[in-house]
């Protein structure tokens, strides 16, 4: 038997007899698979938090005595609430 997902339902599903090695090998090379995927988003993740680390790193404030402000939030500022009702 073999555990197919089919519209978010998991169903069984039988495989005959002369199947069943070759299907055993796919099951195991798509877990393989799954977990090569995960790993490598993993490592995708880690490496992004490196390439900023070493961005931050050689940057260089400029001018070196009054760096400039971080630029401000993009997008619309809240509405400031006015003295309405209490």
């Amino acid at each position: 038997m073999l555990s197919v997902a089919v519209e978010g339902r998991t169903r069984q599903l039988h495989v005959p007899a002369g199947d069943e090695v070759r299907v055993a090998q796919g099951v195991e090379r798509y877990s393989r698979w799954r977990q090569m995927l995960a790993r490598l988003t993993q490592l995708n993740a880690e490496e992004k938090e490196l390439i900023a680390s070493l961005s931050t790193a050689l940057l260089e404030p400029y001018p070196p005595d009054n760096p400039t402000p971080p630029a401000g939030k993009r997008g619309r500022r809240p509405k400031e609430p006015t003295g309405g009702q209490s």
